[in-house]
């Protein structure tokens, strides 16, 4: 039998709402707390327990302290890989907009929209624009993600980046956000200069 044949035969004894909790734990990645899992699937903490209980006793999650975390990355792997890419695109969205709702911190939400871009074939190349609804998780209707390339980027490469998005931008939405990958907080002047149409 296959790893992943054997990995599926390991979690059929876990049941439905097990694996279904598990699934949504796949999307936060190798490891996660309790308190994210109950904001991205929308359940409380006390529904969870037994599931995640559960997954403990049978050896696929591991009590890592203020974390759980997979056994192994080949389950974690199995279980988000068994999802269809559209839909494992529509759970990040989701988990992405819930968990900003929720406060979380900004790294946490990106983390959760690099999937999305990957599954709709971003290649992260300078000036590339990927535009993703943000359904309320951020105060504006779209997110404009800007590829910068290979390398560190130059105080130009992040101007064009900018004027990039404001030219893709231009007639979608009243309101946008632009994703661009600062190296540090002294950069950040450079795209906003290239945000200003003209500069």
């Amino acid at each position: 039998a296959s790893l992943a044949a054997a990995i599926a035969d390991r979690l059929e004894f876990l049941t439905s709402p097990a694996r279904d909790a598990l699934r949504s734990a796949a999307l936060l990645g190798a490891d996660f707390s309790v308190s994210e899992l109950a904001v991205v699937t929308r359940r409380r903490v006390s529904e969870l327990i037994p599931l995640l209980d559960e997954a403990i006793l049978a050896r696929v999650l591991l009590d890592e302290g203020a974390q759980l975390a997979f056994r192994h990355p080949l389950i974690r792997a199995a279980l988000y890989e068994s999802m269809p890419p559209a839909m494992r695109a529509a759970w990040h969205r989701d988990a992405a907009r819930a968990l900003a709702q929720d406060g979380a911190p900004a790294e946490r939400v990106a983390q959760q929209l690099l999937p999305v871009l990957d599954i709709e074939g971003a290649a992260g190349a300078a000036d590339e624009v990927t535009l993703l609804p943000t359904g309320g998780g951020v105060a504006a209707p779209l997110v404009a993600v800007v590829g910068l390339g290979d390398g560190e980027p130059s105080p130009e490469t992040l101007r064009r980046a900018a004027g990039a998005a404001v030219r893709r931008l231009h007639g979608t939405a009243a309101t946008a956000a632009i994703a661009i990958a600062c190296p540090d907080a002294a950069a950040a002047g450079a795209p906003a200069a290239g945000a200003v149409p003209g500069a």
